[in-house]
C-alpha cells in the first residue's frame, strides 16, 4: 500500500497534475493514504471501503475546484467540483451509518449517537458547501483559494470525525492535534 501511495504521488506530481487526470490521481492519493492506515489496522473489510472511496472523491473534487484558482475559474466546473466533494462526503458517511446500524463502531457511536454524528458531519459538509458556493458566486482567484484552503484544512477535521465513529474520542483527539502542525505550516507555505 505504501508503494502504491508513493507511486500515485509521483505520478501526480510528475505527470498528471496539469492534465485532466489530475483530480482523479489526487483522489487516488487520498484513498491510498486511508488504505495505508486501514491495512496496518487489519482492514478494510466490508463497507469500510466507503471511507477511502468517499475521501478520495472529496480530494479529487478539491483538486478540480482548485484547477483555475490562480485566475478566473469557470462557475460550471466549480459547481461540478462541489457536487463531487459533497458526494464523496456522503459516500464516506455511508460507512458510519452502516456501521452504526450493524451495532459496530466505537462505544461513543453505539451510545445512540448516530444522529449527533450525522449532525456534526452535516455541519462540516455545510460549511464546506457554503465556502464553495461563495467561490462559485464570485469565481475570482482570491475567493476560490479561500474555498480550497478551507476544504483542505477540513480534511483533518473530517478524518477526526470518521475516526470518532470508528475508534472513539481518544483517537479522534489525536487526529485533531494534526491541526497544529497544519496551521503552523500554512504560515510558511500556502495549502493551495
Amino acid at each position: 500500500m505504501g508503494a502504491a501511495l508513493t507511486a500515485a504521488i509521483w505520478i501526480y506530481d510528475r505527470h498528471a497534475k496539469a492534465t485532466a487526470l489530475g483530480p482523479s490521481v489526487m483522489g487516488s492519493c487520498r484513498s491510498l493514504s486511508w488504505l495505508l492506515g486501514m491495512t496496518a489496522a487489519g482492514g478494510p473489510t466490508g463497507h469500510e471501503w466507503l471511507i477511502p472511496l468517499g475521501m478520495g472523491m472529496y480530494a479529487g473534487g478539491i483538486t478540480l475546484f482548485a484547477r483555475d484558482e490562480a485566475g478566473q475559474s469557470r462557475r460550471g466546473e466549480l459547481a461540478i467540483a462541489t457536487l463531487v466533494m459533497l458526494a464523496g462526503l456522503a459516500v464516506a458517511a455511508g460507512h458510519t451509518w452502516l456501521m452504526a446500524n450493524a451495532g459496530g463502531g466505537a462505544a461513543w457511536l453505539r451510545g445512540e449517537r448516530l444522529t449527533a454524528w450525522l449532525l456534526l458531519w452535516g455541519l462540516l459538509g455545510g460549511s464546506i458547501a457554503v465556502r464553495n458556493l461563495l467561490g462559485i458566486i464570485d469565481a475570482t482567484g482570491a475567493r476560490v483559494r479561500q474555498a480550497v484552503g478551507n476544504a483542505i484544512m477540513s480534511i483533518i477535521t473530517l478524518d477526526a470525525v470518521l475516526v470518532l465513529a470508528a475508534c472513539g474520542e481518544p483517537w479522534a483527539i489525536v487526529v485533531l492535534t494534526l491541526l497544529g502542525p497544519f496551521l503552523f505550516g500554512r504560515q510558511l507555505v500556502s495549502p493551495t
